[in-house]
């Protein structure tokens, strides 16, 4: 279950149907048997918000976050409101962008660290740090095969 945190959401509902749709894509994290259920806050397992800048390094220390990027920590996934209106350059799309980075943070948050490497077909790894520079592969927001693994296997222990 899955909460979109009031205090750190100013777009409602915009931003909670991006949340909602991302996390409940049939090509996304559904493929490793998760499920994410909207809840009441308090009662979920992972707490999403879009957050300012400076409000970011705080929530997300003592991650190095220098008000650019986006986070995951204690069970939050801490988005950049500054990303995500404009995305960055790797990104031709905002609304692809945007599932990008719902579903990373949320990676984190199922046990995922970053990827190094681009796939063999050329696209990055959903774990691949897309937002800090232009790629030497193509863009991706959703978790590739070997990520869905990964994650079932997580899940088996």
């Amino acid at each position: 279950a899955y909460t979109v945190d009031p205090e750190l959401s100013d777009r409602e509902p915009a931003f909670v149907e991006d949340v909602f749709m991302a996390l409940n894509d049939p090509k996304g994290w559904r493929r490793a048997g998760e499920r994410f259920c909207p809840a009441q806050f308090g009662e979920a397992d992972i707490i999403i918000g879009l957050a300012l800048p400076r409000s970011v390094v705080l929530l997300c220390a003592p991650i190095e976050t220098k008000g650019e990027v986006s986070c995951a920590i204690d069970g939050r996934a801490v988005i950049n409101v500054k990303r995500w209106d404009n995305a960055t350059r790797a990104w031709d799309s905002l609304t692809e962008y945007r599932n990008y980075v719902i579903n990373h943070e949320v990676g984190h948050l199922l046990g995922l660290g970053h990827a190094k490497r681009c796939t063999a077909s050329g696209r990055a790894p959903l774990m691949m740090q897309q937002s800090r520079r232009r790629l030497p592969c193509e863009p991706n927001g959703l978790p590739t095969n070997y990520e869905i693994h990964v994650v079932k296997r997580e899940e088996d222990r």
